[in-house]
């Protein structure tokens, strides 16, 4: 029997992990590669030849959307692409299937729900052109595993790059501040050096990062989630939120919706 390659790229490890868990004791397929970020991704697309493509749309260097686009207009060979990913925007679900993905599975999701789409893609059952978007299954996960997604999806909206060093060292502060918002009165003496321990780099480096970060936001970004967020602050005439109160604005608002969804 034939076994369809399937590529996984996605920068989080352990949902890799969970993608290789699922497809490990198939015989149907074969995982010819893990990516971790878009450029990673297009290159092993071109140089593997994949079947069947599991693909993030939040991603350092390169995101979803963008490889999709490069494809797209490279002219190459395009294999069934399954955009999963805990972004819901309608706009960011029709540029994805417009650009050719095959399927845009919300996160969470079911094991048994991606198997089957797998299969779809990969010709093994047939597709169904009726339900292209799969919405998220009932999510069960506590406040803390969901954190992670909530913290990337508001980045997303807000118009932070993933592609650039700040986002991390954000999407990290946002992280720890949303668990211990007493750190938010220490961001210098704290924050910014626990941010640094865990990227291997100096606290001035992090806070020069984070500012770039936030001013590629604020300048090329979502002008009216950000006028939701910090309309007092930008109206302070400095034009754009500082370090600190844009990751403490950020922290408070996921804070809420994470205690609002569990309510």
């Amino acid at each position: 029997m034939k076994r369809n390659r399937v590529l996984l790229v996605d920068d989080s490890l352990p949902i890799l992990a969970e993608y290789e868990s699922l497809l490990r004791g198939s015989r149907e397929f074969e995982i010819v590669g893990k990516c971790t970020d878009g450029m990673q991704g297009l290159k092993a697309i071109s140089e593997l030849n994949p079947d069947v493509v599991i693909l993030d749309i939040v991603m350092p260097r390169m995101d979803g959307i963008e490889l999709l686009n490069s494809l797209r207009l490279s002219g190459a060979f395009m294999p069934k692409i399954i955009v999963i990913s805990a972004i819901g925007r309608e706009d960011i679900i029709d540029k994805a299937l417009s650009l050719g993905a095959v399927y845009y599975i919300m996160k969470p999701f079911e094991n048994a729900n991606i198997l089957r789409r797998i299969r779809q893609a990969a010709g093994i059952i047939p597709m169904s052109g009726s339900e292209l978007t799969v919405k998220p299954e009932k999510d069960t996960r506590g406040p803390e595993e969901k954190l992670p997604e909530a913290v990337t999806n508001i980045l997303h909206e807000i118009g932070v790059p993933a592609n650039i060093k700040g986002y991390q060292y954000l999407r990290d502060a946002i992280i720890i501040s949303v668990e211990d918002r007493d750190i938010l009165n220490s961001v210098t003496k704290a924050l910014y050096p626990t941010v640094a321990l865990m990227n291997n780099t100096s606290a001035t480096k992090v806070e020069r990062a984070i500012r770039h970060a936030i001013e590629v936001a604020f300048f090329r970004g979502n002008q009216g989630m950000q006028d939701e967020l910090f309309a007092y602050t930008t109206k302070n005439s400095r034009g754009k939120a500082t370090n600190s109160e844009f990751i403490a604005l950020v922290s408070e608002k996921i804070r809420m919706e994470l205690k609002e969804k569990d309510s």
